[in-house]
């Protein structure tokens, strides 16, 4: 089914709206619905109005009008024959006395918004991280301050960083990604996900615990899905620390 949000452009009940979950809606000066069709009433509507007037239907994503009425229905100002695909904002007139203005969300436009929540947001994908250059510059900083913190530490078991978990995190998540999101926002995730990770490494080899929950917490909002690789390791890195 699709929402339909119907106002009334002209007639008595001009400037009101409302809104149908149709499959089938019936409209007409006295329509009767059948089954599991919808009806909308045109209170006021004249003899030039067909008790059942025409038939709005939604199906495979499209939202179709049929006219039923010998006296014609007009869309957009133009007469149809007897079938025509309406788009959102069409002007419906079954008489000149009453116009219906029609909107909806079309369905590609849905799942295209519904994707964008589902993707996550990540860093890389648009502020000073989007150059090339200053995460080459910031990778080669924080590789710097985790060597120089090994160093004073005596080893790095000291820092309480698996060494090898950044990578094996990585791999998961591209084994796993693969099957989930476009290839291009898939490496845009990674790239996120691997700066965390430095972030995170440096933390922890400096002894900034409060900073590294921190850290977690940000790993975690790169993919809240649950199933994630990177959502698991961050959920227990944030248990930890």
């Amino acid at each position: 089914m699709l929402t339909i949000a119907i106002t009334f452009q002209t007639g008595p009940q001009k400037g009101i709206t409302q809104e149908f979950n149709i499959g089938t809606l019936v409209v007409g000066r006295e329509p009767v619905a059948e089954g599991d069709q919808q009806a909308l009433v045109l209170p006021g509507a004249g003899a030039s109005v067909s008790r059942t007037h025409f038939e709005i239907s939604y199906a495979l994503g499209e939202v179709k009008l049929r006219g039923i009425s010998a006296n014609g229905t007009k869309v957009n100002g133009k007469s149809i024959a007897e079938e025509c695909v309406l788009s959102p904002g069409a002007i419906v007139s079954p008489s000149d006395e009453v116009s219906l203005k029609l909107d909806w969300t079309p369905v590609v436009a849905r799942a295209t918004e519904q994707q964008k929540k589902k993707e996550p947001t990540n860093l890389a994908k648009s502020g000073p991280l989007a150059s090339p250059v200053i995460r080459a510059v910031i990778g080669v900083y924080l590789l710097g301050i985790v060597g120089v913190a090994v160093w004073l530490g005596g080893s790095s078991g000291s820092t309480g960083f698996d060494s090898g978990a950044s990578k094996r995190l990585l791999d998961s998540y591209r084994r796993w990604g693969t099957e989930i999101y476009s290839p291009a926002t898939l490496e845009a995730n990674l790239e996120s996900v691997e700066y965390e990770m430095d972030r995170l490494r440096v933390a922890l080899a400096t002894g900034n615990r409060k900073a590294a929950k921190q850290i977690c917490l940000s790993l975690r909002a790169l993919d809240e899905d649950r199933t994630s690789p990177v959502y698991a390791y961050a959920a227990k890195c944030i248990a930890r620390y």
